[in-house]
């Protein structure tokens, strides 16, 4: 029953819930910014329902959860005692370019060690003399530009354990449930890309995509109707939407694969442990008592008496004559 509520919880938001994005009037790089926006939600909310999603009280140090409007927001460490901030636990830091401290730098400021401050896990937050919150993040450490509580958060992703999260059950009968879980990305990207056309001229679906559900709404980045700076290239947007939902439907697909084979590899490795460890706990009593039997009755060989003449040798030494 567990397995069927993760499917249904994960199934019926990817299906149910429309695309509606909501930005200023639309231009090419808007668009664009959109259409990654949409395309790497979905792709969350399908790993989501895969391999689960912790909530936001259980989320580890390093998790990235992201809000409604696509904003990433990263699990920190407790900053030590002392601190204003101590009991914020999510950061939203700098981006790309932006303000970042190197190994070195972070070592200086933090009075920390190279090798401490390179091998400190993502999510570990120190403050620098200004007072400032600055979070490890990869290879770099990175500004604190916001710091919010658990109250504060609300990730995008339903939480739970996720289909391979379901224990007592073999891979093949996961299949199913991994297929539909597919279909259903299927489906939201072609019915993003169909967003994105009906959003140049303004007009709405008749029907869905072939084969799923009519999703309503537009992306108003994309709606060019009132554009008065100039009318953006159309195909290439349709093009570029079309190209990168492939895209990442392949690559999802791949690693589905490889996600399933791991998957039916590590339960059968735990489905032969346990019958063999059960096996032998069967016959340890069994074994142990025929060891014993069997060292009894190798003592008692000594007593058969040799009908052989080598029986009656005796060694040719001079003491022995």
């Amino acid at each position: 029953m567990k397995l069927y509520r993760i499917l249904a919880i994960g199934l019926g938001i990817a299906l149910v819930a429309p695309i509606s994005l909501v930005s200023a009037q639309g231009d090419e790089n808007s668009c664009v910014e959109a259409i990654n926006t949409s395309l790497a939600r979905e792709q969350r909310m399908y790993r989501g329902v895969l391999f689960g999603e912790p909530s936001v009280e259980d989320a580890p140090v390093g998790n990235v959860k992201f809000d409604g409007s696509g904003k990433p927001w990263i699990r920190i460490k407790p900053i030590p005692p002392g601190e204003d901030e101590a009991e914020d636990s999510w950061a939203s830091v700098s981006g790309e370019g932006e303000d970042s401290k190197t190994m070195q730098e972070a070592a200086d400021d933090f009075g920390l060690s190279v090798e401490a401050a390179s091998s400190a896990p993502d999510g570990t937050a120190r403050a620098d003399e200004d007072n400032e919150i600055w979070v490890k993040v990869g290879g770099s450490w990175k500004e604190a530009l916001d710091l919010k509580d658990d109250d504060e958060i609300y990730g995008d992703v339903p939480t739970g354990d996720g289909i391979f999260g379901t224990r007592r059950i073999m891979t093949s009968e996961l299949v199913p449930y991994l297929t539909q879980t597919m279909r259903a990305l299927q489906c939201k990207t072609a019915a993003l890309c169909q967003q994105v056309e009906l959003s140049f001229s303004g007009g709405s679906a008749q029907d869905g995509p072939a084969g799923c559900m009519q999703m309503g709404g537009t992306i108003s980045a994309c709606d060019f109707t009132d554009n008065t700076s100039g009318q953006p290239d159309v195909s290439k947007l349709r093009s570029y939407c079309e190209r990168t939902s492939k895209e990442l439907l392949e690559r999802e697909a791949e690693l589905l694969k490889l996600a399933v084979e791991y998957d039916a590899a590590y339960r059968s490795i735990l489905q032969f442990a346990g019958n063999f460890d059960l096996a032998l706990h069967e016959f340890r009593w069994p074994l142990t008592f025929s060891l014993r039997q069997s060292t009894g009755v190798i003592a008692e060989l000594g007593r058969i008496p040799c009908f052989l003449g080598s029986c009656d040798a005796y060694p040719d030494t001079p003491e022995f004559r």
